[in-house]
């Protein structure tokens, strides 16, 4: 009896003294709002301006950028995986963290960080249901209790980002509310974020507009009638501003080791055409010297015909965007601008005057890179 009761302590004791070893003094145990929302914004951006959704997809589709190397992508040729990042991280970086914020402000008393997560959250449900249709949605904010979500019919998910950007207006206090930090977007101002939210009700408004013309209308009225307002400036354009490696743009992160990527014939024959003075803002010259200066690739060629026309004979995307520092747009002023004239040519919204805001839409997406009047008055 002795012998086991000695046991027992020292068994005890030992299993104290290991919790008390293992225990690490300089590690939290409790997410700081301000690490998470700054975590949060650099890993959504990081993978919104990626390879994968970006370089890889999105540009090639559109014909901006073209491929030289490796060129199935730009053949439409992918793997079963080759979408996933944005699922993943839009999800366990995404979703996940942004939910943990939330409930973390309201454990704080802190409805402007609520605001915000609210804000990212709708934006990340809006690039997962645009890119993949019915998604998680109303069971994705539990991940305790619903370990396989049930997916959400489109319709409902871009319903429900409408509803949760409409309460994040009542949460998001530009005077009076509690202030916030870690925001690496709007640099802890409120104001923008309320702009944002309604920019992006406005952007989520016109894609249900063919199906559900009435209800753009009635998510328009209530927009103008909050007061807010819309993105008015390309300085309140939603953005993450990049720095130097190891926060540099991906894209710049890319081709610090990587030469894949040509910009499309399709843009600079049409800039060419157009005269348009973003041309060498949007292509870089071509290495050796060439008559055009600047010259496209093709799209959707074979590796073997893509390396034809030589690297160096080839244009690289615009130095502006391989720039270290070159933000991740979300969203911008100039589109802002666009939506407003498109929905005032469809009658669903008051006040606008179509071809204004269209021409101060094409006046803010040229002054967004610099510009000058000059240019753009030509």
């Amino acid at each position: 009896m002795i012998i086991s009761g000695t046991l027992l302590l020292s068994a005890t004791s030992c299993k104290k003294t290991l919790q008390d070893i293992n225990k690490n003094p300089n590690a939290s145990e409790t997410a700081q709002p301000d690490y998470l929302l700054t975590g949060t914004s650099k890993a959504l951006a990081d993978t919104y301006w990626g390879t994968a959704n970006n370089m890889d997809a999105g540009l090639l589709w559109i014909q901006n950028w073209s491929k030289i190397q490796y060129t199935d992508p730009d053949r439409y040729i992918y793997t079963s995986t080759s979408f996933n990042e944005l699922w993943g991280t839009g999800y366990t970086k995404g979703v996940v963290n942004l939910n943990s914020l939330i409930k973390i402000a309201d454990a704080q008393t802190n409805p402007n960080y609520k605001g915000v997560a609210l804000v990212l959250r709708s934006w990340v449900f809006q690039l997962l249901t645009d890119n993949y249709g019915d998604v998680p949605y109303s069971q994705a904010a539990d991940i305790k209790q619903y370990l396989t979500p049930a997916y959400d019919k489109q319709k409902d998910v871009y319903y429900g980002i409408l509803e949760d950007l409409k309460s994040a207006q009542t949460f998001l206090n530009a005077t009076s509310g509690p202030a916030i930090t870690g925001d690496i977007i709007y640099g802890n101002k409120i104001l923008p974020w309320k702009k944002f939210a309604n920019s992006l009700r406005l952007r989520i408004a016109l894609r249900i507009a063919d199906r559900e013309p009435e209800k753009a209308k009635q998510v328009i009225a209530e927009i103008q009638a909050e007061g807010s307002g819309y993105i008015s400036s390309n300085a309140e354009t939603a953005q993450l501003m990049y720095s130097t490696s190891p926060n540099q743009n991906p894209i710049s992160n890319l081709f610090d080791t990587r030469d894949d990527y040509r910009i499309s014939k399709t843009i600079v024959d049409k800039l060419f055409a157009l005269n348009d003075p973003r041309l060498p803002v949007y292509a870089s010259k071509t290495a050796d010297e060439t008559p055009q200066t600047y010259v496209g690739l093709p799209n959707g060629l074979l590796t073997g015909d893509a390396a034809g026309y030589g690297l160096t004979k080839t244009s690289k995307p615009g130095t502006y965007f391989l720039a270290p520092s070159a933000p991740a747009v979300i969203l911008s002023y100039a589109e802002t601008l666009f939506d407003q004239a498109e929905a005032a040519q469809r009658s669903l919204s008051t006040g606008g005057n179509a071809a204004d805001l269209y021409k101060q839409a094409v006046t803010a997406a040229l002054s967004q890179y610099n510009i000058g009047t000059t240019d753009i008055n030509t």
